[in-house]
């Protein structure tokens, strides 16, 4: 659960337990639905209910955007049947960055419940780095062998698997990094890492070493395995290089 706030327990519910209280029963609400049942003995000192858990698995089981939601933890104390209700909200950031032209040739990464929402609330797309046609980078064909070992401790060759994994790099002149808008450049590692759902999308760009529809467009789902940061060359400059970040992208079919 990503939380880029400087409160850190922006997420958690504390409520007033009464004194002499020996056991906190507490119900967590998303959308009129019970989702969890707690009870646990107190010990005196603050009481806390993390919410971000329940978030979290919201979003990881989310197909569609989030732009918003909220649960209502209700608490009784001991045999009290008297119900002391907070609730908790969540709100994606906005990463302060231009939404990626559709204008062809593109090729993006689209994140899917990332933390981060671009301007207008819609889903952040990061622009990848191509040239002459191809995205820039290289293509990895992992090959994993599947070995078995007989009756008679004799091994054997069982099986073969592959998965590509492309080594690509964000578009350096998409990158905003300059003084006060520091954290935009930190925000799309988070958003890269943190992202629920994750596919790259192209059109009218190649990549080497795979066949894919350069007039149609591709799209192929994946994750974001690795993520570097590094200085390339921008389009504006061959003389001086800027940061940017290389992402090892594995595409899952």
């Amino acid at each position: 659960m990503i939380n880029y706030s400087t409160n850190r327990e922006k997420y958690i519910v504390k409520p007033t337990v009464p004194s002499g209280t020996q056991v906190v029963n507490y119900t967590v609400i998303m959308d009129q639905e019970v989702i969890y049942v707690g009870k646990s003995r107190y010990f005196g000192g603050d009481y806390e209910v993390d919410c971000s858990d329940f978030f979290d698995s919201y979003l990881a089981k989310s197909t569609a955007n989030v732009n918003s939601m909220s649960v209502t933890v209700n608490f009784t104390f001991d045999d009290d049947p008297t119900v002391t209700a907070l609730t908790c909200s969540w709100t994606p950031y906005t990463l302060n960055l231009p939404e990626p032209a559709a204008a062809e040739p593109f090729v993006y990464l689209s994140l899917t419940n990332c933390g981060f929402v671009m301007d207008g609330g819609v889903s952040v797309k990061v622009p990848l780095s191509f040239k002459n046609g191809l995205l820039e980078g290289k293509t990895i064909n992992h090959l994993e062998k599947v070995n078995y070992i007989d009756r008679y401790g004799d091994s054997h060759n069982g099986s073969m698997t592959n998965h590509y994994e492309l080594e690509c790099y964000v578009d350096p002149c998409w990158l905003d990094v300059k003084t006060k808008d520091d954290f935009e450049y930190v925000k799309v590692a988070l958003a890269l890492q943190g992202s629920k759902k994750t596919s790259i999308y192209g059109m009218g760009v190649g990549i080497s070493g795979m066949n894919v529809n350069t007039g149609s467009g591709f799209l192929m789902e994946g994750r974001v395995k690795d993520i570097e940061q590094i200085e390339t060359y921008s389009s504006y400059s061959t003389n001086k290089k800027v940061p940017s970040y290389k992402i090892t992208f594995e595409i899952y079919r």
